[in-house]
């Protein structure tokens, strides 16, 4: 016999599901004391009471002909029982704790009298508890288990004394289950417990995948605060769901580590601000790495972050982290500024709960390092990147899009490792043409369209009727608004140790008119553009490089680019960076054999010969590089010095007289070295 159940269609007004609860919880009731009487009448079986199986053994004086309805769930002599079975006694007198020729179990009776439309229509329900262990189902496939001690992961009814149900499923939970409200209103509460259960389980060292599924709001900050370690993989799977922002300031959704916490991967996140000022949509912070927090190996996985002031904020101790086909883009202003706005943002701030705020002052939390970044798309902002602590990141094939000032900026200070690989930027400093009869506020940026040039305005007013600005220097006046010229603009600013490799640049707006900008320490490889797209730009250099300070750094530049470089000093003084010249002497002090010539290394070279020589062609000449080797015979003398086949020294021996002296100019023609100038016999 099927399990009898009563249902009222109604809307999902608030009034009308009260109304449906109460007319079900009526007639439910009215069928289920009916149930029994038809079930023995329909079996010619007399119900005689209710079988508690946690108790481990079987009614006493039973008589055949009856059965008992199991109403507590447990095991008796390997038999288990579930709430709803019938227990029904073969004999009279049927043993009490032997289940075999003594007794049977009905399981074609009803388990579960309700099956629930949703969670949200199962914590709002009025039943009354059916006992510890009871299974509880809705119809979207959500199950719970009725735990009156559960302290994680559970839902109340709306019962006399509210039922308490924990979700069944342990390693795949849905954040469903948790019924966070929807149309608009705060979903912070469900989606936040679903995220407690998810965090539990996994500092008990259980795998596990939560799932988020639908359009919520939230109005409070969703967290993920790791106090204790994680190994277990733990997945977040947004596919398919999408959470937006109420907030006024902070974090959207903040994932936290002040433990060690690995294997973490957020899949598919769609976040966004909704037109809020949030600050920040996904923050993921590593902790303080000198008190052993760490957040690494991390996973983020087709990420699509929009609006708010920073869409993504790395910071502090995380590392060895993958970023897949990133979608990132902060709200705009609603002004000619977008001033502490970031694509994305990498940080060592331990003390900001907001990229823009401080509790304690700035504490060094650890270092954001071995960041890989594949593919995917990051726009608009101050900076589509903005590195504002030393950080090791590489981007590969990323497209950067238009920033109000440069795409990717490295940090002032500090060491910066990593690089853009393939990648394509388009469109930086993107500011608004100046247009007459204006009124301009200071602060406020213009491209003139005179000249091209970019201006700031120093002090407010309106504009002329001309075509604005123009010139360099400040205090430029046009109407009664005054202006100052902005100096040089760079694509990307980085400095130290970072490479830019086989990438281009397009520019259709704004006004850019240097690649990079540089601040050199040590010996540094020039980056390697592989295409340039000017546009309308004009005067567009390849390449810039300033130091505040003489400190020795030289610049070298492959075969394939050494003669794209355009270099010219800063504004702010005389230049203090040395492109390789003849100045850039290397020695390969008393030796003998084959001799490695480079030009990396330098032009210059200086060998004392104690045995036979052999001078190999430096293998990355560029057509019209020149190479100086000057040779001193030991106080011996005697030893043979020979070239690889690609210089020409025809007629150009050196006297190998013990102290003597010999000197050889080479010129490269891109296949030979041809001699410019020789000289020998000096001592």
């Amino acid at each position: 016999m099927s399990s009898p159940s009563f249902r009222l269609p109604v809307g999902d007004e608030a009034a009308g599901r009260a109304i449906r609860e109460e007319l079900e919880t009526a007639m439910q009731s009215v069928i289920d004391s009916f149930y029994e009487e038809i079930g023995g009448i329909v079996t010619g079986l007399l119900p005689v009471g209710h079988f508690d199986a946690s108790l481990g053994r079987f009614p006493e004086d039973a008589l055949h002909g009856s059965f008992y309805f199991v109403t507590v769930p447990g095991t008796v002599d390997g038999q288990v029982f579930a709430i709803g079975d019938w227990l029904v006694p073969l004999i009279d007198g049927a043993s009490t704790t032997i289940f075999r020729g003594n007794w049977t179990r009905g399981d074609y009776s009803k388990v579960v009298s309700r099956v629930y439309e949703d969670a949200k229509s199962l914590a709002a329900s009025r039943e009354e508890t059916r006992g510890d262990g009871a299974l509880w189902l809705t119809a979207d496939g959500q199950r719970y288990v009725e735990d009156s001690t559960a302290t994680l992961g559970y839902i109340e009814n709306q019962a006399s004394t509210p039922v308490r149900m924990r979700v069944v499923d342990l390693f795949d939970i849905d954040a469903r289950a948790f019924a966070p409200a929807t149309g608009g209103a705060d979903a912070s509460a469900g989606l936040q417990a679903a995220l407690d259960l998810f965090k539990a389980r996994l500092e008990s060292g259980i795998p596990c995948r939560l799932r988020i599924i639908g359009e919520y709001t939230v109005e409070k900050p969703l967290v993920l605060d790791c106090t204790e370690n994680i190994t277990a993989q733990g997945v977040i799977d947004m596919s398919g769901g999408e959470i937006k922002s109420a907030l006024s300031s902070g974090s959207l959704f903040r994932i936290s580590s002040r433990a060690i916490v690995r294997n973490l991967n957020l899949n598919y996140f769609r976040l966004q601000g909704a037109g809020s000022e949030v600050d920040t949509l996904l923050e993921l912070d590593g902790g303080a790495g000198a008190e052993g927090q760490h957040l690494y190996r991390c996973t983020l996985m087709h990420p699509e972050l929009t609006g708010g002031k920073v869409p993504l904020w790395i910071r502090n101790n995380a590392f060895e982290m993958v970023i897949l086909h990133p979608q990132t883009s902060p709200a705009l202003s609603g002004e000619n500024s977008q001033a502490g706005r970031y694509s994305i943002l990498f940080d060592d701030d331990f003390d900001a709960p907001t990229p823009d705020g401080k509790d304690r002052g700035t504490v060094a939390g650890g270092n954001v390092s071995s960041i890989t970044v594949l593919g995917g798309t990051v726009r608009g902002g101050q900076h589509a990147v903005f590195e504002r602590a030393p950080a090791d990141v590489r981007f590969y094939g990323t497209t950067f899009l238009e920033s109000w000032n440069e795409l990717y900026r490295g940090p002032k200070i500090g060491t910066q490792n990593g690089g853009v690989f393939g990648c394509h930027f388009e469109n930086a400093w993107v500011v608004e043409t100046w247009s007459e009869w204006t009124a301009y506020r200071a602060g406020d940026f213009v491209q003139s369209g005179r000249d091209g040039n970019v201006y700031q305005c120093s002090r407010s007013g309106l504009s002329g009727a001309a075509y604005g600005p123009s010139g360099t220097g400040v205090g430029i006046l046009d109407g009664t608004a005054q202006w100052d010229y902005v100096d040089p603009r760079a694509v990307v600013r980085m400095d130290n140790c970072l490479l830019v490799h086989d990438s281009d640049y397009r520019q259709n707006k704004g006004y850019a008119n240097y690649l990079l900008s540089s601040f050199m320490l040590g010996r540094n490889h020039a980056p390697e553009w592989l295409a340039t797209g000017r546009g309308d730009v004009t005067d567009f250099k390849f390449l810039h490089l300033r130091n505040t300070s003489d400190n020795g750094a030289r610049l070298f530049a492959s075969a394939r680019y050494r003669g794209n470089i355009g270099f010219s000093d800063t504004t702010a003084g005389p230049n203090l960076v040395s492109i390789a010249n003849g100045s850039n002497h290397q020695t390969f002090g008393k030796t003998s054999g084959e001799l490695r010539l480079a030009m990396q290394d330098g032009p210059s070279y200086f060998v004392e010969a104690e045995g036979d020589i052999v001078f190999s062609a430096p293998p990355d000449g560029h057509p019209g590089d020149r190479v100086a080797i000057h040779l001193l015979q030991d106080e011996i003398g005697g030893h043979a010095i020979a070239f690889s086949e690609s210089f020409h020294v025809a007629g150009l021996a050196p006297d190998i007289t013990p102290g003597t002296r010999t000197a050889w100019t080479f010129y490269f023609t891109g296949s030979s070295w041809l001699p410019e100038s020789f000289l020998t016999g000096v001592s």
